[in-house]
C-alpha cells in the first residue's frame, strides 16, 4: 500500500512541503487544479525531492483550450470548461480499449500462427491493464460531475475574493463549503451499500456522448442552490437528513452514470475498428477477417 498526501498552491512553500512529505515517508503527493495551474507545483516539488511521486487531481487535456476558457466571454464554446470534453474524450478512449480487447480475445485463439496467438494473448493482458487505467482516470471526471459544486462558478462559496455575483438569497461566501460538503459530510454519512441502494435502474442511450454529458451536467447544476440552502441551515455540519439524502443521491447519480456509460462503450466497441488500414471489429468477430499482429497491431 502506498500513502499519498498533498501540497499547497503557494510556490514559495511547495519545495519545503514536498521535502517534508518525503522525509515523513509519503510515497507521493497530489496537487489540485482549482483556480491555478496544477503543473507548476509538481515542477517545483520534483526539483526538491528524490523519490517522491507527483500527480494532479485533474489534468487539463488540451491546455490551449483551457487557457482560452479562462479568457473567453460566456458565449464562447470553451466558457463551459473542459469537464464535458473530458467525459467525452475519456469515453472514446474506453471504446477503443474495448474494441482492441475484442480483437485480442479472438486473436489469441484463432490467430493463423502460433506467433500471432502468442502476441494476442500478451496484448490482451496489457490491454486489460490499460483499460482499467483509462476507466479509472476517466471515472474521476464522471464522478466529479455528479457533485453540484463542480459544475458552477460558485464552487467554494457563492462569491470569491475577485467575484461579485448577485446573491439575492444571501448564500455563504465561505471558502470551506466545498470541502465540508464533499469530504467531511461524505465521510460521515456515505457507504457503498447506501449509495448502491439509491442507484437508478440502467438507462442506456444512443445519443452522442457530448449530448449525454451535457444533460448529466445540467442535472447536477440544478442542485447548486440546494447545497447552499442546506449549508445556510447548518445541515452540512450537522449531517442533517436533507444533507445526507442529497449527498447519497448525487453519489448514486455518479455511479449510475458511470455504469451506463461503460455499458454504452462496450456496445459501441462492437461497431468500432482496429488496426491500420481500419478493420471493423465485427469482421474479426464474425470470422470474415483473420486477426494477425500485422493487420491489428498494438493499438494505442
Amino acid at each position: 500500500m502506498k500513502i499519498d498526501g498533498g501540497i499547497g498552491f503557494d510556490p514559495t512553500g511547495i519545495a519545503e512541503a514536498a521535502r517534508q512529505a518525503e522525509a515523513n515517508g509519503y510515497d507521493g503527493v497530489w496537487t489540485a487544479e482549482t483556480s491555478h495551474d496544477p503543473f507548476l507545483p509538481i515542477a517545483i516539488g520534483a526539483g526538491a525531492t528524490e523519490k517522491l511521486e507527483f500527480g494532479t487531481g485533474i489534468a487539463v487535456a488540451f491546455a490551449p483550450s483551457a487557457s482560452r476558457a479562462s479568457a473567453s466571454p460566456p458565449s464562447d464554446e470553451f466558457g463551459q470548461g473542459y469537464l464535458p470534453y473530458s467525459i467525452a474524450d475519456g469515453w472514446e478512449h474506453v471504446v477503443r480499449d474495448l474494441a482492441y480487447w475484442r480483437a485480442d480475445v479472438i486473436g489469441e485463439t484463432k490467430g493463423p500462427t502460433a506467433a500471432d496467438r502468442e502476441f494476442f494473448h500478451y496484448d490482451r493482458t496489457i490491454r486489460e491493464a490499460v483499460t482499467l487505467r483509462d476507466v479509472g482516470y476517466w471515472g474521476h471526471f464522471v464522478g466529479d460531475a455528479s457533485q453540484p459544486l463542480h459544475v458552477t462558478v460558485h464552487y467554494n462559496g457563492w462569491n470569491g475574493a475577485h467575484t461579485n455575483y448577485p446573491n439575492p438569497s444571501g448564500f455563504s461566501n465561505s471558502h470551506t463549503v466545498h470541502a465540508r460538503f464533499e469530504t467531511a459530510l461524505v465521510r460521515a454519512v456515505a457507504s457503498e451499500d447506501l449509495v448502491a441502494h439509491r442507484m437508478a435502474a440502467p438507462s442506456l442511450s444512443s445519443d452522442p456522448i457530448l449530448e449525454q454529458a451535457g444533460r448529466y451536467l445540467a442535472t447536477t447544476e440544478r442542485f447548486v442552490p440546494a447545497v447552499y440552502r442546506i449549508e445556510a441551515a447548518g445541515g452540512i455540519d450537522a449531517h442533517s437528513p436533507e444533507a445526507t439524502s442529497l449527498v447519497l443521491d448525487r453519489l448514486a447519480a455518479g455511479a449510475s452514470e458511470m455504469r451506463d456509460l461503460i455499458v454504452e462503450a462496450w456496445v459501441a466497441s462492437a461497431g468500432a475498428s482496429v488496426g491500420y488500414p481500419a478493420i471493423p471489429v465485427r469482421d474479426i468477430e464474425s470470422g470474415a477477417v483473420a486477426p494477425t499482429r500485422a493487420n491489428v497491431g498494438l493499438g494505442d
